[in-house]
């Protein structure tokens, strides 16, 4: 089985050696279309044919909605290579327009979304020291147990997610400056 990527047929790969290509996102406008590919150094991110970024792992890929912006995670592996085998711990970030939001690296990095009017991005990360937070616009907020369903208001003004600190669930909403 052969696969191929999407606006480049010039591009092949070989599907016993490498992972599945992600299915396409398009931009809200319709102009644009991105997906990841993997190769022997990594993924790509494609966006209407042409490389715009590459890393070990690129996952993710979301478009603000005027489609001016796309955001998406990146994972790379840190470590040495030890008896017995690899010992190597993950790093994630998050990246905007092909470059990181933050110079600060997390253990995870999870759910990239664009505030409804385009201007703010939020994403939720989290330390190998298991502490979770939401990063708004690279800033990072109060650190939880637990962090999920990361949301904005449809105005946009406010965003909200789901936070765990020890046995107390909360709903957090924080106004965007």
């Amino acid at each position: 089985m052969r696969l191929y990527g999407l606006h480049d047929p010039s591009f092949r790969q070989d599907a016993r050696n490498t992972k599945v290509p992600s299915p396409p996102i398009i931009s809200p406008d319709g102009k644009r279309v991105a997906y990841t590919r993997y190769g022997g150094k990594g993924s790509e991110l494609v966006i209407n044919g042409a490389v715009y970024d590459s890393a070990p792992d690129i996952k993710d890929i979301v478009f603000s909605a005027d489609s001016s912006h796309v955001a998406y995670r990146v994972y790379t592996q840190i470590g040495t290579v030890g008896q017995g085998g690899t010992i190597a711990s993950s790093a994630s970030y998050v990246a905007l327009d092909a470059q990181p939001i933050s110079s600060i690296r997390y253990q995870d990095v999870f759910m990239p979304t664009f505030s409804p009017k385009g201007k703010d991005i939020v994403f939720i990360a989290r330390r190998e020291e298991g502490k979770s937070f939401v990063v708004l616009n690279g800033r990072e907020q109060k650190p939880y147990d637990e962090i999920t369903d990361l949301y904005f208001s449809p105005d946009g003004n406010y965003v909200g997610y789901g936070a765990r600190e020890t046995r107390e669930l909360l709903w957090v909403t924080e106004r965007l400056k």
